[in-house]
């Protein structure tokens, strides 16, 4: 149990650091990416892109975890290997999988911890991001938000906003059903309301069928609106079935623990919730990845200094773990298209990962 904390305290004080520094270079990095971008123009200085930068990085530094563990599991074991431990270790009758048990459930603890706590955290901050970035750099608002009571559309220019409601839709938004649209003109005066039966995006408007129109008087804004109907009636928008997409809120600004709500919510407006379930797997995957790659990293790195080497073994050990992020990445690209559901896109590459570093572990064992 003595060394069993030992080499867990060595990995925990090494992951912790290493995974500062990634925040620290997240922090500086989209700082200087968002001072190019605003050209100087934001109101607050050089410390105000910091802070800005700063609700970004958490989400940032989630993304780069797992090879923090790998480098945190191979900086620990390079360290015992240096100092001789890992060899005093070993001949007290220590197996490798006893050397690398202390690191994997350090590892699976940070995993938890990511999933529960530090996610919801990230995912907060990367909502109030979003939010600024989309006033500050892009001059909008979200166009779409959806809840159990349906969904709510923004859209307009410089004279006339639209925000329109409806009770359900299709996938990806672009058919709605139970609609009624409000219409504002200039200095946010409501000057009409419109119900209807559904609205279908067309090229440059909405199609709205079996519509009511309620104008407002403008003259005498508390006279009875005037009634009018119509079969079709079409409504200008500038938005597109991208657009419409685009403005879901991302599975990572969305804490953990209200994501199944969220999701169900998707389904019952009629969306397809596939990029969020995979979000949620791939959450609740991460105690596994993270234990992988610190095992992973300790099957590298567990040789003596003086047979010379460790510098390949972690340059193995790196390509090995892109890899590993490489076919991560490509699982996800496939999960969100489509191709493949998302929960075995979520689980396949953790349990492969696994099991490589374990089979790895095993043929640097026994020989």
């Amino acid at each position: 149990m003595t060394i069993f904390l030992y080499i867990a305290g060595r990995y925990l004080s090494s992951t912790v650091m290493l995974f500062c520094m990634v925040l620290f270079l997240a922090i500086m990095f989209d700082a200087i990416e968002l001072a190019r971008r605003g050209g100087g123009d934001l109101d607050g200085g050089f410390g105000a892109l910091i802070g800005l930068a700063a609700l970004r990085a958490p989400s940032i530094s989630i993304k780069a975890a797992p090879f923090v563990m790998l480098l945190g599991a191979m900086w620990t074991y390079a360290a015992l290997a240096r100092s001789s431990e890992l060899v005093v270790t070993r001949a007290a009758g220590i197996s490798g999988w006893g050397v690398t048990a202390p690191t994997m459930a350090v590892a699976a603890a940070l995993g938890l911890f990511a999933t529960a706590v530090y996610n919801p955290i990230s995912a907060a901050m990367l909502d109030r991001f979003e939010r600024l970035e989309a006033q500050l750099f892009k001059g909008e608002e979200g166009l779409l938000s959806v809840s159990a009571e349906g969904l709510w559309l923004r859209q307009g220019d410089r004279r006339t906003q639209s925000a329109i409601h409806a009770e359900t839709s299709n996938q990806d938004g672009t058919v709605l059903e139970d609609v009624f649209v409000l219409v504002f003109e200039e200095q946010d005066t409501f000057v009409r309301r419109i119900d209807a039966k559904g609205a279908t995006l067309r090229p440059g408007f909405w199609r709205l069928r079996d519509a009511v129109i309620r104008e407002v008087d403008q003259a005498n804004p508390n006279a009875p609106p005037i009634r009018t109907e119509a079969p079709i009636y079409d409504l200008p928008t500038s938005l597109t079935a991208e657009k419409i997409i685009d403005s879901f809120a991302p599975p990572e600004t969305i804490p953990f623990w209200e994501l199944p709500g969220f999701i169900q919510t998707l389904r019952d407006q009629g969306f397809s919730p596939r990029r969020h379930v995979l979000h949620l797997h791939a959450s609740m995957s991460a105690p596994l990845l993270f234990a992988a790659m610190a095992l992973l990293g300790g099957a590298f790195s567990m040789r003596h200094a003086r047979l010379g080497g460790l510098g390949v073994m972690a340059l193995y050990a790196s390509m090995t773990g892109f890899a590993m992020y490489f076919v991560f990445d490509i699982a996800q690209a496939l999960a969100g298209s489509g191709v493949i559901p998302p929960i075995p896109a979520a689980w396949g590459p953790p349990l492969a990962t696994m099991m490589f570093a374990a089979g790895l572990l095993l043929h640097f064992e026994d020989g």
